[in-house]
């Protein structure tokens, strides 16, 4: 109890305001017909790595260039760019109303290695918890609220003896060449943390 204690501690705050990243986006409506390319590189001239269709439900991006030109977009293995103009973020008031609406998206996934994990989230609903060699496990989960003097650190109440501590930075799961938005500290059973990655689900 006194690892869950400590970490809620830390970031107890308030729902707080809109975190700029990560953020689902939606593809713009002059890009559905041919759908958007995405770049090894932010530039136009750089290879193309994938593409998202135009009728993708949505995508998670993660950083923007200090031109605000591209836009950061993690693939299945790797993190490529799209142009700006080709995707708009989701407008925040489709989580709630202000002051009281889910941070980041209402779904989200995270995981790490040593040993293999992952923890599938959905505010104000439940959580799944998967290790490796133990039985899932079904858990209460909260409203992921914002840190009261970290802006970029938050707090997900998973019931007595489950908490996690997020943070809004770039993360890498050592396995891939993908790059995630969230980083994770995983309070599991009262006292052993593991770490990793999240990524928001559209």
């Amino acid at each position: 109890m006194k690892a869950v204690a400590s970490v809620a501690a830390l970031v107890a705050g308030t729902a707080g305001a809109d975190p700029a990243f990560p953020r689902i986006y939606d593809l713009a409506p002059e890009a559905r017909a041919d759908g958007v390319e995405i770049h090894a590189e932010p530039g136009a001239t750089a290879a193309v790595i994938g593409h998202l269709d135009g009728n993708a439900p949505g995508v998670e991006v993660i950083a923007v260039t200090e031109t605000g030109d591209w836009l950061q977009v993690p693939l299945a293995e790797r993190t490529g760019w799209a142009r700006t103009g080709q995707l708009r973020p989701r407008p925040a008031s489709e989580y709630g109303k202000a002051g009281d609406r889910l941070l980041f998206a209402p779904d989200m996934r995270c995981s790490g290695t040593e040993p293999f994990w992952s923890l599938d989230v959905t505010q104000m609903q439940d959580a799944r918890l998967s290790r490796m060699g133990e039985d899932d496990l079904t858990l209460p989960a909260g409203r992921i609220r914002v840190s009261a003097k970290e802006t970029d650190r938050y707090f997900l109440d998973l019931g007595p003896v489950h908490a996690a501590l997020l943070q809004a930075e770039i993360c890498s799961d050592g396995m891939s060449d993908r790059l995630y938005g969230l980083q994770i500290n995983l309070v599991v059973d009262q006292s052993d943390i593991v770490r990793g990655c999240c990524s928001l689900v559209p």
